[in-house]
């Protein structure tokens, strides 16, 4: 294959068609092929011999996003471990994140630690693949002292600091709440509320204060680039924000939260380029439009109850 084909990624390198596989370039120069990792994403180096592989596109997992058109081919891997020496697969892990994976390093001997986009992190049993808990991250502070949703924050902790929280969960956290849609008009699913930890935020009050800043990037610093730049913010009657989603290119999440203990992420499919948050059109529900033929006009609505 043509070097022209491909792109790296640190020591990785990918090629744009689905079906190579992954090269590893070690320390010695040596390139390595990664076997049965074409599907994937990204790979997070766990500099242990071992690399954490995933596959992005979570949606093509589900059967209702399927009936609904996601046509990509099952992998049958949407996270695993490849052995870096070798390039053989050793582990497959039961499921995913619902959106990008930040950061991956091994918790002890028998246990991996995942962090996500989707605001969770996910500790899994090594040998069996199985999930054997899953937590909300911590939240952030603002230099103006605001709370802060950043799942990057978290890969900038140290082990120690990371291992704490996971055994003791001390560090506030809020309720994480996420849907999933795979079409306009399609049923709305829930994959779960997972509690945090509703600890003083050094003395915060229940709802944040009104927020200083309607810019996305101001207090959801997970969304980056066009997606935060192009993002609609609307506010509900009830002083929740909601912004983010696919913008421009940029496929994300849709975060509805209060500034401090309530988080809802929506899952939305099928999105074309874009598409406009309209806001709540009742109490507790909103609507999403489809923007389609270059954006002249609204297409389908996604509806969400939350």
């Amino acid at each position: 294959m043509s070097p022209s084909n491909r792109y790296n990624r640190g020591p990785f390198s990918f090629s744009w068609t689905s079906e190579a596989a992954v090269e590893y370039l070690n320390p010695s120069g040596q390139t390595i092929v990664l076997k049965d990792s074409g599907h994937l994403s990204d790979l997070i180096n766990l500099n242990d011999g071992w690399a954490l592989g995933y596959d992005r596109t979570w949606q093509s997992y589900q059967p209702d996003f399927q009936r609904a058109g996601w046509l990509k081919k099952h992998s049958g891997t949407q996270m695993g471990l490849w052995n870096l020496q070798t390039g053989e697969r050793q582990w497959s892990f039961s499921s995913g994140h619902f959106g990008d994976v930040v950061g991956a390093e091994r918790f002890n001997n028998e246990q991996l630690l995942t962090w996500g986009r989707d605001y969770l992190a996910r500790i899994w049993n090594i040998r069996t693949g199985k999930l054997d808990q899953v937590l909300p991250l911590p939240l952030q502070r603002s230099e103006q002292g605001s709370a802060i949703i950043s799942s990057h924050a978290f890969s900038h902790l140290s082990n120690a600091e990371r291992t704490a929280y996971i055994s003791q969960q001390h560090l506030p956290a809020p309720d994480v709440q996420i849907y999933a849609m795979a079409s306009p008009g399609h049923a709305q699913r829930n994959y779960g509320l997972y509690p945090g930890n509703h600890t003083n935020f050094d003395g915060a009050p229940a709802l944040h204060p009104p927020f200083s800043e309607l810019l996305a990037p101001n207090w959801i610093e997970d969304m980056q680039n066009a997606e935060a730049g192009y993002s609609t913010t609307r506010i509900m009657k009830d002083g929740r924000r909601i912004t983010g989603g696919t913008t421009y290119g940029a496929s994300g999440i849709v975060y509805v939260w209060d500034g401090l203990f309530d988080l809802t992420l929506l899952l939305p499919g099928k999105a074309r380029e874009c598409f406009e948050i309209i806001g709540e059109v009742a109490p507790d529900t909103l609507e999403m439009g489809e923007w389609v033929e270059h954006y002249d006009n609204n297409g389908p609505l996604y509806r969400w109850l939350l």
